[in-house]
């Protein structure tokens, strides 16, 4: 009985304030969807910086052999040279790695060819890089026209090329680039693919504008005066995940590379610090803006 009386004076006390509880129903509801929809829109603004910082590298690291590119010194001692990290490494190392991060493996033939087509050649500052099915990706280069290497293409090493805007400009200026040949290196390549233009921001000698892209094999097969050294380039798409990746790819590339137990790494992982610093403050700085918005509406 008690509990039906309850009932009856709660609604005998709605009807007599009605218009005081209409206004405080409307306000928690009110308040309820501001902030739903503060969250969401919080949600969406982090999901964008992830997307943004990804393309500075917040979200990869690279990986080089320790002491090949330059000679380090620790406490005023000279740091030991190890071997480069060669192709048949960079390939187990991917393999084991698996689904767990994308990776991409590039070799960097030269920095400075030429590029001809048609009796039109390009200045002698053109840069041929060979690169795998993940490489384009990870660096976050966008295909203007055309399309990337197909598998086949890929395996067995086509003579096939992705090209800059720059190259499509001066050899190409009022046709489309796309299934033209060019001649660089000494052999001919078919143009599947031309890049968005990035100018000479970030990275220097023009981006991806000067870019000659080709299949990784096919790089791996031209003639050269020594041995190619090959970057891994290992990407996530949680930027919280990264440390436990990187933890993870230690441990399989000490396997690959033979280091022994106790040994130093023979290599080095590099990560754009600054890039991931200022995406944890931004993130930490989101979620204490909700936080203070939901103890408000409280």
């Amino acid at each position: 009985m008690h509990l039906l009386e309850n009932i009856r004076e709660a609604f005998r006390s709605i009807q007599s304030n009605l218009l005081r509880t209409v206004l405080t129903a409307l306000i928690v509801s009110i308040g309820i969807m501001s902030l739903v929809g503060i969250l969401t829109a919080i949600d969406a603004i982090k999901s964008s910086l992830t997307n943004t910082f990804a393309s500075l590298g917040a979200n990869s690291f690279e990986m080089t052999a320790k002491g090949y590119n330059n000679r380090f010194r620790r406490g005023g001692v000279q740091g030991r040279t190890y071997p480069a990290i060669n192709y048949l490494q960079a390939r187990q190392y991917k393999e084991r790695l698996g689904d767990d991060a994308q990776v991409g493996i590039s070799a960097f033939i030269t920095g400075a060819t030429e590029v001809k087509a048609g009796g039109l050649k390009t200045n002698p500052n053109m840069q041929v890089v060979a690169g795998d099915e993940n490489y384009l990706r990870i660096q976050s280069y966008n295909l203007e026209a055309g399309r990337s290497f197909s598998p086949s293409e890929l395996e067995v090493g086509a003579n096939v090329a992705i090209v800059g805007t720059e190259i499509k400009d001066k050899l190409f200026p009022n046709q489309s680039a796309i299934d033209q040949y060019v001649f660089f290196l000494g052999q001919r390549f078919q143009i599947i693919g031309q890049l968005e233009a990035s100018g000479s921001g970030m990275g220097g000698g023009g981006g991806a504008d000067r870019l000659v892209l080709i299949p990784l094999i096919t790089g791996n097969q031209l003639p050269r005066q020594r041995a190619l050294t090959f970057d891994i380039k290992t990407a996530t798409t949680d930027p919280d995940n990264l440390n436990f990746i990187m933890g993870q790819a230690t441990g399989i590339m000490r396997a690959v590379r033979g280091d022994r137990l106790g040994q130093e790494d023979s290599f080095e992982l590099e990560r754009s610090d600054s890039a991931v610093a200022t995406l944890d403050s931004l993130s930490g700085n989101l979620r204490m803006g909700a936080l203070l918005w939901a103890l408000l509406r409280c």
